[in-house]
């Protein structure tokens, strides 16, 4: 049965094959007429003529030609075609137009000449309007340059130069990490500033803003910490930043305070002591706001670190790396101890107190203050004092004739142990 059902098919596929056969054309029969050839795209003859006579008449070709040719070649997929024709222009004219730049750039995009391109888009954002256009034109400079030629360097100083001007379009906004990872690495902190002072100014989402930006504010600010070179370019774009953080007044006071401290060292050269004490004012001033805003040890640390220099100071002869400055401490340091020993640490909760007493760096704490102004604060807050393991470090006085010297000092020194050197410790620089 089954070989009756295979036999039936094979012949039913023969007889189909036959009928699908045409018949063979009768002798002397004219021949079938030959088929018509595929109408030509009249957009693309257009264009092919268009083409031929500006390759034939070069000197001739005028902009709104040139124009058309750029257009068409990129919409019929063709651009290559339109290179040379547009290499040739260009070279006769110093000053094509924008237009022609916009298109000249994406032309040499499109083929892969990216140095043509980087070089074209470079001169048209030079005259570009700010519009949405241009910013998507300087979004493709910088893909060119990071993603297609892997120059991070010229990519990150075309930034610099245009990313802060053109950003009504999406793609140059996606560089700004890069940018601003490269600031934070070199140190380039005024271009870090302005660039966040854009972005702030954006007033994007807050929890958009704060996902995408605020660790490079963070980064910014850690920064600031030190009076670093460099950092004084950075004073008027981070002072105009500060009013543009939101919904954090701690990160805003912080902020607020290592500003007017760089400001402050900056221009301390050559000032006498009672300049210097009005000068400090706005510093102090913005300390205490910091202070109200987080009163931790924490705080108290950060603030008395930047009163030194910060805590990455570049070295220098006698004073290594990341070391405290008792030159930079010197300048109006009677007020800086004052802020500490009269407002500062008695801000402090007992636990935050006793935190601070325990933290040492260098000559820190003990010499932020003189110590008469320790045994004042030991004796206002005497339990921190008898808690803290780190007492004995501080400089008290050890060897004096007057008996109500070590009175004062007994209710919160008792039980302490002391070593020789530990009595009435000075550090360099106060």
């Amino acid at each position: 049965m089954k070989r009756f059902i295979l036999g039936t098919c094979v012949l039913g596929s023969i007889w189909v094959a036959v009928a699908q056969t045409p018949a063979p054309e009768p002798e002397g029969a004219p021949a079938a007429p030959a088929a018509a050839p595929a109408a030509i795209n009249p957009r693309v003859a257009q264009f092919t003529e268009l083409l031929r006579n500006a390759q034939s008449a070069l000197e001739s070709v005028l902009p709104e030609e040139l124009i058309t040719l750029l257009q068409e070649g990129r919409d019929l997929g063709q651009p290559q075609m339109v290179s040379g024709v547009l290499r040739g222009y260009l070279s006769r004219r110093a000053d094509p137009g924008p237009r022609i730049l916009r298109l000249g750039a994406e032309n040499a995009r499109l083929v892969g000449d990216y140095p043509a391109a980087a070089s074209r888009y470079r001169q048209l954002l030079q005259m570009a309007p700010v519009d949405a256009d241009s910013s998507q034109a300087a979004g493709e400079l910088f893909q060119i340059l990071a993603d297609y030629m892997g120059k991070s360097g010229e990519a990150w100083a075309a930034n610099r130069e245009f990313g802060d001007k053109f950003r009504q379009a999406a793609l140059p906004k996606q560089y700004d990490g890069a940018y601003l990872d490269v600031c934070f690495q070199n140190r380039v902190t005024a271009a870090m500033a302005k660039r966040l002072l854009t972005v702030f100014s954006e007033k994007l989402p807050l929890e958009q803003e704060r996902f995408v930006y605020w660790h490079y504010l963070d980064g910014l600010i850690s920064r600031l910490e030190s009076v670093y070179p460099g950092n004084a370019d950075a004073i008027i774009p981070a002072r105009a930043l500060v009013p543009l953080i939101r919904a954090d007044p701690t990160r805003q006071a912080r902020l607020a305070f290592l500003i007017e401290n760089i400001a402050f060292h900056e221009t301390r050269a050559g000032r006498d002591a009672p300049t210097l004490a009005r000068a400090i004012e706005p510093v102090i001033a913005a300390a205490r706001a910091y202070l109200d805003c987080a009163p931790t040890a924490n705080t108290l640390r950060q603030i008395m670190v930047a009163f030194v220099g910060g805590p990455d100071l570049p070295a220098v002869q006698g004073r290594q790396q990341g070391q405290p400055d008792s030159a930079i401490w010197s300048a109006a340091a009677e007020q800086k101890s004052e802020f500490f020993a009269t407002t500062g640490f008695s801000k402090l909760s007992e636990a935050e107190q006793i935190a601070f007493l325990n933290w040492s760096w260098a000559w820190l704490p003990a010499g932020l203050a003189t110590a008469d102004q320790w045994i004042a604060l030991g004796g206002k807050h005497p339990q921190a004092f008898q808690k803290a393991v780190a007492t004995a470090r501080l400089p008290w006085i050890m060897q004096a004739t007057n008996m109500a010297v070590y009175k004062a000092q007994a209710p919160f020194l008792a039980g302490q142990a002391f070593s020789q050197r530990c009595g009435d410790q000075r550090h360099g620089g106060g």
